[in-house]
């Protein structure tokens, strides 16, 4: 047997496609001849019967159509059921669906009630209103109207909602990838290993002058002036400086380009932090799995990232300088001590500046 008038509650966008049911109800049509109608309207649910009785026996139909599915694919789900019975002055007694329980009512002129049996095994009284075969017609035509304008609605929206959220989806993008950027621009880490690289240059050549000053010591312990290699180490002193200058070059070209990544990223950020702020707000309902931190704090993360760079560098510039110095240092030591010639003036390694770095 169908299952019978077990009202559910519906959600809220679904009652202005069905609360109209029983409001559209028309006025019965007189049957001249043929079955006779009846019809009840719920929230969720019509029920129609066909009734025919004569010479106390009792054949019909039950329509039972239920709201079914969810927007936006919303539905009239539609059943049907014969019974048979009796009609004993308005008693019924009716077999659904050749069922041998019995389903107890009465019927008169304008109404028929039936005690139907529901899903708990509990019985509700269902009453039923005479109709016609167009009354009925015309609320399911009604009803299936709604239901689409519902769907179309609902669908309307779904695709809103996947609009908006696309565009969420593109500004988080941008915005991930600004804060990307801004943390670790380009191969940061790398062009800082790069110099860290030539620093170990500049101390092998300060090396390389410790091995000449053991050389003046071998030339002054055989009798011989160790002026020709005194002179001849400024050569390897000078060779210390300039490996430290090429420090400067492969900062503006490594550290450097990763400065100006690093700064274009941070000239778009405002305008793709605005436009996800946008995004979001046309989408309330989204909740991010993580928090987009503020532009101001994304701004001050860049701008201390740039400030490590530049102090990272002028770090190595630095312990360059004093390898250099040292290299010099020996060498002139040398030379004061066997007057060889004109001491040589220590050179030294520029500073630089995030500008400077960033500087085409």
């Amino acid at each position: 047997m169908a299952r019978f008038l077990k009202v559910r509650p519906l959600q809220a966008s679904l009652l202005a496609a069905v609360t109209l049911l029983a409001a559209l109800v028309p006025a019965p049509t007189a049957n001249a001849s043929g079955p006779q109608c009846y019809l009840v309207t719920y929230r969720a649910e019509v029920v129609f019967v066909e009734l025919t009785a004569s010479n106390g026996r009792v054949v019909g139909v039950w329509y039972d159509n239920t709201l079914a599915g969810a927007l936006p694919s919303l539905y009239v789900n539609s059943q049907s059921t014969d019974f048979v019975g009796r009609d004993s002055s308005g008693q019924l007694t009716l077999f659904f669906g050749g069922s041998s329980s019995a389903v107890f009512g009465s019927v008169n002129a304008d109404s028929l009630s039936l005690q139907m049996p529901q899903n708990d095994g509990s019985l509700s009284t269902v009453k039923l209103l005479k109709s016609s075969v167009e009354a009925y017609d015309q609320i399911l035509a009604k009803w299936h109207q709604e239901i689409s304008a519902a769907n179309g609605a609902a669908a309307a929206a779904a695709q809103k909602s996947a609009h908006l959220l696309n565009q969420l989806n593109a500004a988080i993008d941008k915005v991930e990838n600004d804060l990307s950027v801004i943390t670790s621009p380009g191969t940061l880490g790398t062009d800082e290993g790069v110099l860290s690289d030539d620093v170990g240059v500049v101390d092998d050549d300060l090396g390389v002058v410790e091995d000449d000053n053991g050389v003046f010591a071998d030339d002054i312990a055989v009798g011989s002036s160790p002026c020709g290699d005194i002179m001849s180490a400024y050569g390897d002193a000078r060779t210390a400086y300039t490996d430290g200058e090429s420090m400067v070059s492969d900062a503006k070209s490594g550290v450097g380009g990763d400065l100006r990544v690093e700064r274009s990223a941070m000239a778009a950020a405002p305008t793709d932090w605005a436009a996800y702020w946008r995004a979001q707000q046309a989408l309330p309902s989204y909740r991010p799995t993580q928090p987009i931190p503020r532009l101001k704090a994304a701004l001050t993360a860049g701008r201390r990232v740039t400030s490590g760079a530049v102090s990272q560098v002028n770090s190595d510039i630095k312990q360059a300088n004093r390898y250099v110095a040292q290299a010099y240092a020996i060498v002139n030591d040398a030379n004061t001590s066997h007057h060889c010639g004109a001491l040589e003036k220590t050179p030294t390694i520029g500073y630089v500046t995030a500008q400077w770095l960033v500087s085409a």
